[in-house]
């Protein structure tokens, strides 16, 4: 083979299977080119330039890959659900007012009571007496619960044979009363019971008497009992202020609860009706 190149000539001696090599090595990529195309470049149909076709092919080129998103675990979906979910707001345990409707017969309290024991509830206070008729006993039971807690337990008590009804009185405009005797000390173990200590001890307390107009039922040298008829909460006030004094015996009845009329809109209130009422002095006649 002859070669040219640089202006000069050399000959070069090659054997046939060398020959054949050094062709297949020189006309390869000039046959891999023109018969194959890229594996990274699709074959595209060839269309005249403008066309809509050439423009859709631009248009789906260009757009992105968006990779799908790994599937979240069990864990991660219920964090994310009870993090996105509302608090539960849970009941607030208050004060209950039922007034029970019973029949006057023996066993009646122990019944109502049991039920109650068996859900759970401890009777703060409960006053049982004769209504109107003999036949019918009112009884007002005073509870501390959650709502749900106290509907079921008037459900429970409504289902007894002798209990005619269940109110509940909570949320009305009623008027409680409740009872307490009070046997407050005058005097202290080395002191006299003569002495000025207990003179004046009696002096404070007459001053209580009188603010939650109170009365004074018994008084000896010793003691003084006291007599309140008021609200439960104004009654609870009065024994803590008096068990500095030194509390002897204390007897409560319990709260006893009448709801209002419709009339009064006032609630938790008494209404006070004075003896005179005023007179307008221009209605008079002159003189």
């Amino acid at each position: 083979i002859n070669a040219e190149y640089g202006g000069g000539s050399e000959t070069m001696f090659f054997c046939r299977s060398s020959l054949r090599s050094v062709q297949a090595q020189t006309l390869a990529p000039t046959l891999f080119q023109r018969t194959r195309l890229p594996r990274w470049s699709p074959r595209v149909p060839r269309f005249p330039p403008g066309s809509r076709a050439v423009f859709d092919i631009h248009i789906k080129r260009k757009k992105k890959i968006i990779k799908s998103e790994k599937p979240k675990n069990v864990e991660e979906v219920i964090n994310n659900i009870l993090y996105n979910s509302p608090e539960i707001v849970e009941e607030e345990e208050k004060r209950h007012i039922l007034s029970v409707l019973v029949n006057n017969e023996a066993g009646v309290l122990s019944r109502v009571s049991g039920v109650l024991a068996g859900v759970g509830f401890n009777i703060d206070s409960v006053v049982g007496a004769r209504t109107e008729s003999p036949l019918i006993t009112r009884m007002t039971i005073i509870l501390h619960g959650k709502k749900s807690q106290i509907d079921n337990a008037r459900k429970l008590l409504e289902d007894l044979v002798p209990v005619w009804a269940v109110l509940d009185y909570t949320n009305t405009n009623n008027i409680e009363r409740e009872l307490v005797f009070v046997k407050v000390s005058l005097t202290e173990s080395h002191d006299d019971p003569m002495s000025s200590s207990s003179n004046v001890k009696f002096l404070k307390i007459s001053e209580l008497v009188r603010v939650f107009d109170a009365k004074v039922l018994d008084l000896t040298p010793e003691s003084v009992l006291v007599e309140l008829a008021a609200k439960s909460s104004r009654v609870n006030s009065f024994i803590q202020l008096l068990k500095p004094f030194g509390i002897l015996d204390l007897a409560r009845t319990g709260a006893m609860v009448v709801p209002r009329d419709k009339y009064h809109e006032e609630k938790d209130e008494d209404i006070e009706i004075s003896a005179s009422p005023k007179v307008d002095a221009t209605s008079l006649p002159p003189g």
